[in-house]
C-alpha cells in the first residue's frame, strides 16, 4: 500500500496549488492496494506516479474516517463464536440482546461519522482508513506475523474492522508537531493504536513497506506493521464537500441510458470472433420493461479530468470527462467509420448554424442560405448508403496505457435541459460531444441489418452507436447511477475470475502446484459460495447451504464474468499435460485418484466447485442453460464423491425443456453404471428424479430410462420379490438365497449392511414407481420384441391374489377392481392404531415436534394422515369412524394440548383463547439449568437442515389435516340433509304412486321436531372435537396464524365455515327435490343417461376437432402425394377427422388444385375452418336439444309437487 504509489525513498519533486487544501474526515485521499479476494494489502512497484496513476486507480482510494466504538460487537462476535461451539453459556435471549447492543453501537458510531464529517485532522488525531472499492478497513492483526517478514506484524483489510484498525497519524518529519493541521501532500506516519506501547527503542511500530517481495506477486511489495520508518505522502482525491450522492463526481460508475431507444451503452466481445471483437453498442432487449435489463457488460465508471491526474472532483457542464469500462478497463473513443450506416430515423432538420472553432464567430453566406441542404444537416443521414458519409465515427473501445496524455479518450456533456447550477446532477439527461472530432454521439437504426454487429434468438440486437457533426436533440443519455454494492460485487467477480485464471495458468505451466496456492484457491472458492448465496455467517459449511434465497444479480454477474467458465476450466487443468520445458504429464491420471489421502485437498476444491455450480443455478433459467451445455464434461466426473451428480440433477430438477435437450442415453447408462459399481440407493434416486419433472412424468426420458435399466445386460442391478411359504422374500435377480423382508427388517437396526440392503430396495421401489407413472408402457407391459422386464409381473400373482380375493366392486371396463374389504380394514386399523398410540403417548405436551430429532417421525405422521386422507376420500370409512378420526387428529395437531391444571385456572369462556395465545407466545424462556445447550446440537448443520425439514413435514400435516376437515364437514352437511330428508319420510308417508297417505299438517311444533332430527338427534359427536367445539376453533385460529399461504387459506375458509353451517344447510335444502313418484324417478334417470350420452359426443367431437396435427401418413407412393398429405396434416384434414375415405378427400383436392392452383394453401385453411364451424355448430345442437329436455323434465317434476299438499304446507 502506498500513499502515492511512491517507494519510501522516493521524493515527490512538485507539489501542485490545488492540492495544498487542508485533510478533513470525509476526504477520499489516494493510496494503492490490490486484490479484493484474499485481503492483502500491497505496494504495486513502478505502476503509476502522480503525474501518471495507476490503471487500477480505484484500488487506492482510502476514505479517511473517525474511529469507531467495538466494545460490544467484539463481545457479540466472541460470545457467538462460542455459541456456534457449543461453549457458550447464554442462552438464546442473551444473545439477541448482544446483537442489538452491537447494532445500536453500529448505529452511533455512523452518527459520530456524521457529527465530524469535514472537521479538519490534525497531527495526534486518530483516525481510520476505509478501503472505499471493498469497504474494508485496513487493519493491524498484532498477533499474527506478516507473510514475507515474519518479524513484522500482519495488515490487512477487515470487513467490520476493530481495534486494530486504529491508527494515530504523526508527522515524518520535526518541523511538524502534534496539534498542527494536515494539509493534502504532506508526509505522515500512521502508528497503530493497539500496538503503540510495545514499541523498543525510539521508533515506533508503525504502517511499514517491507523491502521483499511476494512469492506469488513479483511486482509488488508487502505492506505489514514494523518499528522502521515509513514516509507516506496524503495526495487528494475528493473533498467530503465534493462526495455528495445526488451530484455525478470522480469515481462515480453509472449506466448510459440511451432515452430514445430504451438501451442501455454496453461493452462485449461478438460472440464466436476470432480474435475476440470489443464492441460498444446500444444492446436490445425482449423485456417488457427496457430499464430491467441491466448488465454488468454496461457498467462505465466517470473520470473527472482535472489539472493533477490523480485528482478527482465533482462534474461540471461543457468540461471534460473519461469513461472506463469497468469490467474490462477499456475507455470510449471515436474512429472514423469504415462501413456504412443509417442513423436513427428522426425527420427534422438539425441547427444550420455551424460555429467556426478557429475563430469563434457564425459564419453564414447568402449562398449559404440559397443552396439546397445538403444531406449531412438532417438526422436520418445521406440517401446514399454505399459510401460512408464525411465526419462520420465509430463509438468504439480501446486500451490506453496514458489515459491522462490521450486527447482521443475526452468527451463533453452537455445538458439536455437549461442546468440550474453548474454541477451535473444525477440521474440528469446529456449529450455526449467526443472533443477531438466535435462530433456529437448518435445511435443507429436497430432495423437496418448493415447496423447491427450482432443478433441471435437470444439477442435481440446489438445496434451500433455513432458519431456526427450534427446536434440533434433527442440523442441524449441518461447517467443511472449504479449502487457501491453492485459495483463491488462486480469488482468481486473480476478478481475472482482473474485469480482462477491464473492458478489455472499456473497448472498448466508445469510449475509445482503448493499446498498454499490451493488452500488460497479454496479460500476464494468458498468465498464465491457465500457471495452467491448471500451467506453471512461464514463459519458455516460451504458444502451443506440450504435455507438461502438465491441472488440472481450476483449469479447472473458470475456467469458474465466469466467465472463459471473458469470453474469448468479448473475442473479439467489437474486432468491435463503441463507444458513446461518439455510436455509433463497431469497432475492427476483419473477423476478416481481424488479418493486418496494425499489428494484430499484438489477433493475439496472440486467439491467447492460443483457447490459453487448448484448454487449458481437455482432459479435461474440462463445459468441451468449454461450448465446443461457442459454436461458432458460433468458427467465424466460422476460417481467420485465429487458432488458431481448433485449439481447434474439440480439443474434438471423441474426443468422438463431441458431434461428432453440435453439428457441422452449415454448420461443414463453412466447413472446406472454407478448404481452397479457402488450398490447405493441414492443413484436410483438421481434416476426417479429425471423420470418425474413437476410432478408429471417426462415420456422421453422415462423411455430413455426404461429401455437401459429393465434391459437384460442391467438385470443385476435389481431386486425381485418372491412369496415363499406364505412370506415375502427378497434378492438380487437370479441370484441366491432369497432373505425374507421381515427377518431383514429386524436385523437391520443392528446391521449396517441389511440396513443398506434394506435401503436400496426402497430405493428401487420408489424408481419403479417414477418409472410406471402415467402408464408408461415399457414399465408396465413393453412389447416382446424390446426383450424389457415387466415391472407389473415382478410382483407375485399369490401376493397380489391374496389381497384381491374378496374383492366387493368392479368396473365394467376391467381396468380397476375395488380393494377388498380385508385389506381395507387392515389399513384402517392400522391407521388408527398409531394415530391413537400417538395421542396417547403425549397426554400433556404437544404432539409434533418441531426438531431436527423428530423428522423420522413426523415424516411417518405426514405419511399416515396423507393416506388417512385417501381413505377418507375413497370412503372406507363409515361416519362414526370418520368423527373418532377427526378427533384424534385434531389432538394430534393442537400446539398448546388443554391440561388439568389449565382447565381450573382459567374460566371456560376462556379456554379458547387461552389456547391460542399460549401457542402462540409459548411458555416465555427457560433457565439455563433446566435446558442445557449442547454442542452437537448448535455447531452441527445437518440438524438445522433436518430441523427445517422437520418443521416442512409439520406444515403438511397440518394442511392435510385441514383437507380432512374441510371433506368431514361436506359429509355432516349430507348426513344433516339426510336426517332431515328421512323426517320428512317417516312423517309424511306416500304410496306408491306417491300420493301421501294423509294430508299434511306442519306447524311449529312440527318444524321444532324436525330441528330436533337435523342437530339434537345426532347429538355431541356432531361437533367433530368430541367436545363443545372450543377444540376445533382454538386449532382453527392456530392454523390461520401460520406463515404458510396454503395453511392459512384453508383453515379460514374452514373456520368461516363453521360459523355459517346453519346458512349453508338451509341453502342446500333449497336445492333438494323430493322425487315423491315412479315417473319423478324414471325421468330423473332418463336425463342423466341423457347427460352421460352428450359427454361422450362431446368429447369425441373435441377429438375429430382438434386431433394430432402431426399424424403419421404411411403408404406414400409419389411426391406430390407426400407434399398433399403434409398440407392436410397441418390444416388438421386427415381421413379420420373430416371425411369418411381417402377417396373422397383426394376428389376435393383434386378440385382445388384443378380450380385454384395458386391458392392452395388458402383454400385448404378455409375448407378446415369450415369443418371446425360445422362440428361447433353441430355441438351446440346437441346442447340445446339436451337443455330443452333436461327443462322439460324438471318443469314436469315441479308440476306434479305443485298438485301434492305437502308441498302447500310447507311453503306456507
Amino acid at each position: 500500500m502506498s500513499l502515492p504509489f511512491l517507494r519510501k525513498s522516493s521524493l515527490c519533486t512538485s507539489m501542485d496549488g490545488g492540492n495544498t487544501s487542508l485533510l478533513h474526515f470525509g476526504d477520499i485521499i489516494s493510496l494503492y492496494t490490490e486484490d479484493l479476494v484474499d485481503d492483502r494489502c500491497i505496494v504495486e512497484l513502478r505502476d503509476g506516479r502522480p503525474e501518471s496513476p495507476p490503471k487500477k486507480f480505484r484500488d487506492c482510494l482510502f476514505k479517511v474516517c473517525p474511529v469507531n466504538r467495538y466494545a460490544a460487537q467484539k463481545q457479540f462476535w466472541t460470545e457467538q463464536k462460542r455459541f456456534l461451539s457449543g461453549e457458550s453459556t447464554f442462552d438464546d435471549d442473551m444473545m439477541n440482546k448482544l446483537r442489538i447492543a452491537a447494532e445500536k453501537e453500529k448505529e452511533q458510531n455512523e452518527l459520530e461519522f456524521r457529527k465530524t464529517q469535514g472537521n479538519v485532522i490534525q497531527y495526534g488525531t486518530t483516525v481510520q482508513l476505509l478501503h472505499v472499492k471493498s469497504d474494508k478497513y485496513v487493519t493491524v492483526q498484532k498477533n499474527s506475523p506478516a507473510k514475507c517478514e515474519r518479524n513484522a506484524m500482519k495488515v490487512y483489510l477487515d470487513r467490520a474492522g476493530n481495534e486494530g484498525s486504529w491508527f494515530i497519524i504523526e508527522p515524518a518529519y520535526k518541523h511538524y508537531v502534534i496539534g498542527d493541521s494536515i494539509a493534502a501532500g504532506n508526509k505522515i506516519s500512521l502508528i497503530p493504536y493497539s500496538v503503540n506501547n510495545q514499541t523498543s527503542g525510539h521508533v515506533k511500530h508503525q504502517l511499514h513497506l517491507s523491502h521483499y517481495l511476494l512469492k506469488d506477486h513479483q511486482s509488488a511489495a508487502e505492506v505489514n506493521c514494523l518499528n522502521e520508518c515509513t514516509e507516506w505522502q496524503v495526495f487528494m482525491f475528493l473533498l467530503f464537500n465534493e462526495n455528495q450522492p445526488d451530484i455525478v463526481k470522480s469515481g462515480d460508475v453509472v449506466r448510459l441510458f440511451h432515452a430514445d431507444q430504451q438501451t442501455f451503452l454496453t461493452l462485449d466481445s461478438i460472440p464466436k470472433s476470432c480474435p475476440p471483437q470489443d464492441v460498444v453498442f446500444l444492446r436490445m432487449t425482449n423485456r417488457p420493461s427496457a430499464a430491467d435489463a441491466t448488465s454488468s457488460r454496461a457498467l462505465w465508471e466517470v473520470q473527472v479530468v482535472q489539472k493533477d491526474a490523480y485528482r478527482g472532483g465533482a462534474a461540471k457542464w461543457r468540461e471534460y470527462y473519461r469513461f472506463k469500462h469497468l469490467a474490462t478497463d477499456m475507455y470510449l473513443t471515436a474512429t472514423p467509420a469504415t462501413t456504412a450506416v443509417k442513423p436513427a430515423s428522426n425527420g427534422r432538420r438539425a441547427s444550420l448554424m455551424h460555429m467556426n472553432k478557429s475563430k469563434g464567430t457564425l459564419e453564414r453566406t447568402k449562398a449559404e442560405f440559397l443552396a439546397p441542404p445538403s444531406s449531412q444537416l438532417y438526422a436520418d443521414g445521406p440517401d446514399n448508403m454505399d459510401e460512408c458519409p464525411l465526419g462520420t465515427y465509430f463509438l468504439v473501445p480501446v486500451k490506453s496505457d496514458f489515459p491522462e496524455a490521450d486527447r482521443k479518450l475526452l468527451f463533453t456533456l452537455d445538458p439536455g435541459i437549461m442546468p440550474m447550477n453548474k454541477d451535473v446532477p444525477s440521474k440528469s439527461y446529456v449529450r455526449l460531444q467526443h472533443e477531438a472530432t466535435g462530433t456529437w454521439v448518435h445511435a443507429t437504426s436497430a432495423t437496418e441489418k448493415q447496423n447491427l454487429y450482432y443478433s441471435s434468438k437470444n439477442e435481440k440486437g446489438w445496434v451500433r452507436v455513432i458519431c456526427e457533426n450534427n446536434r440533434v436533440d433527442k440523442e441524449t443519455f441518461a447517467l443511472l447511477p449504479v449502487q457501491p454494492n453492485e459495483v463491488r460485487d462486480l469488482d468481486f467477480a473480476n478478481d475472482a475470475c482473474r485469480a482462477l485464471r491464473n492458478f489455472i495458468r499456473h497448472i498448466k505451466s508445469g510449475d509445482p502446484v503448493t499446498k498454499e496456492a490451493i488452500n488460497v484457491t479454496i479460500q476464494l472458492l468458498t468465498e464465491c459460495i457465500y457471495f452467491v448465496t448471500s451467506t453471512k455467517n461464514h463459519m458455516m459449511d460451504p458444502l451443506r447451504i440450504t435455507d438461502f434465497n438465491p441472488s440472481r444479480d450476483r449469479q447472473k454477474l458470475l456467469r458474465e464474468q466469466e467465472v463459471l467458465d473458469q470453474v469448468f476450466q479448473l475442473l479439467k487443468a489437474p486432468f491435463m499435460p503441463r507444458q513446461g520445458l518439455t510436455e509433463i504429464g497431469p497432475l492427476l491420471s483419473s477423476p478416481s485418484e481424488l479418493g486418496e489421502a494425499r489428494n484430499e485437498v484438489f477433493k475439496t476444491m472440486f467439491q467447492l466447485c460443483y457447490s459453487l455450480l448448484r448454487y449458481s443455478q437455482v432459479s435461474y433459467r440462463k445459468n441451468q442453460e449454461f450448465l446443461a451445455e457442459k454436461f458432458g464434461q460433468i458427467q465424466e466426473q460422476i460417481g467420485f464423491d465429487l458432488l458431481a451428480e448433485d449439481t447434474m440433477t439440480a439443474v434438471l430438477h423441474n426443468n422438463p425443456k431441458l431434461l428432453e435437450k440435453y439428457v441422452k442415453t449415454p448420461h443414463v447408462e453412466r447413472f446406472v453404471e454407478l448404481v452397479r459399481n457402488n450398490r447405493l440407493g441414492k443413484f436410483l434416486d438421481y434416476l426417479a428424479d429425471l423420470c418425474v419433472c413437476r410432478g408429471e412424468a417426462n415420456k422421453k426420458v422415462q423411455e430413455l430410462i426404461c429401455n437401459s435399466v429393465l434391459s437384460e445386460k442391467h438385470r443385476d442391478i435389481l431386486m425381485e420379490t418372491k412369496l415363499i411359504d406364505g412370506e415375502v422374500h427378497i434378492g438380487w435377480m437370479g441370484q441366491q438365497p432369497m432373505r425374507s423382508l421381515v427377518e431383514l427388517a429386524e436385523s437391520a437396526k443392528r446391521n449396517s449392511d441389511d440396513a443398506d440392503f434394506l435401503d436400496y430396495y426402497r430405493h428401487q421401489l420408489d424408481l419403479l414407481a417414477q418409472m410406471c407413472q402415467e402408464q408408461q408402457y415399457l414399465a408396465i407391459d413393453p412389447p416382446p420384441e424390446r426383450k424389457l422386464l415387466n415391472i407389473s409381473q415382478q410382483l407375485p400373482t399369490d401376493l397380489v391374489l391374496r389381497y384381491k380375493a374378496s374383492s366387493v366392486e368392479g368396473y365394467g371396463d376391467g381396468g380397476r377392481a375395488r380393494v377388498g374389504d380385508l385389506f381395507a380394514i387392515d389399513v384402517l386399523n392400522t391407521v388408527e392404531g398409531y394415530l391413537n398410540s400417538l395421542r396417547n403417548n403425549h397426554p400433556s405436551g404437544p404432539v409434533l415436534q418441531k426438531d431436527a430429532a423428530s423428522v423420522a417421525n413426523n415424516k411417518l405422521t405426514y405419511e399416515m394422515v396423507t393416506l388417512a386422507k385417501a381413505l377418507a376420500q375413497f370412503g372406507y370409512y363409515t361416519f362414526d369412524n370418520l368423527l373418532t378420526l377427526t378427533e384424534n387428529l385434531l389432538n394430534i395437531v393442537d400446539n398448546s394440548p388443554h391440561s388439568a391444571q389449565t382447565a381450573r385456572t382459567v374460566s371456560h369462556g376462556m379456554t379458547m383463547i387461552h389456547r391460542v395465545t399460549q401457542s402462540m407466545i409459548g411458555t416465555g424462556p427457560s433457565k439455563i439449568s433446566d435446558m442445557p445447550i449442547k454442542s452437537v446440537d448448535k455447531n452441527n448443520i445437518e440438524d438445522s437442515v433436518r430441523e427445517k425439514e422437520s418443521r416442512q413435514l409439520l406444515v403438511k400435516t397440518k394442511l392435510t389435516v385441514a383437507e380432512i376437515l374441510q371433506f368431514v364437514m361436506d359429509v355432516r352437511r349430507d348426513y344433516r340433509i339426510t336426517m332431515a330428508l328421512s323426517w320428512f319420510k317417516q312423517n309424511f308417508p306416500c304410496n306408491e304412486e306417491g300420493v301421501l297417505d294423509h294430508t299434511a299438517n306442519i306447524n311449529e311444533k312440527m318444524a321444532h321436531e324436525l330441528y330436533e332430527a337435523i342437530y339434537q338427534s345426532s347429538g355431541h359427536e356432531l361437533h367433530l372435537d368430541g367436545g363443545d367445539g372450543q377444540l376445533l376453533l382454538a386449532i382453527l385460529m392456530q392454523m390461520t396464524m401460520s406463515d404458510y399461504p396454503p395453511l392459512t387459506s384453508i383453515s379460514l375458509k374452514v373456520l368461516f365455515r363453521h360459523f355459517t353451517q346453519y346458512q349453508e344447510l338451509l341453502e342446500d335444502l333449497k336445492q333438494v327435490q323430493l322425487l315423491v313418484s315412479s315417473d319423478d324417478v324414471e325421468n330423473y334417470r332418463q336425463v342423466d343417461r341423457d347427460l352421460f350420452i352428450l359427454k361422450n359426443l362431446t368429447e369425441k367431437s373435441e377429438l375429430w376437432v382438434h386431433g394430432d396435427r402431426h399424424h403419421s401418413v404411411d403408404g406414400k407412393e409419389n411426391e406430390n402425394e407426400k407434399t398433399t398429405k403434409m398440407d392436410f396434416e397441418e390444416h388438421a384434414l386427415v381421413t379420420p377427422k373430416a371425411f369418411a375415405t381417402d377417396e373422397s378427400l383426394k376428389a376435393v383436392v383434386d378440385i382445388i388444385d384443378e380450380h385454384y392452383p395458386t391458392s392452395r394453401k388458402e383454400c385448404l385453411r378455409l375448407l378446415n375452418q369450415v369443418f371446425i364451424y360445422y362440428s361447433i355448430f353441430i355441438i351446440f345442437v346437441f346442447i340445446f336439444l339436451f337443455i330443452c329436455i333436461y327443462f322439460y323434465v324438471i318443469i314436469s317434476i315441479s308440476y306434479s309437487n305443485l298438485r301434492s299438499p305437502i308441498y302447500n304446507k310447507v311453503k306456507r
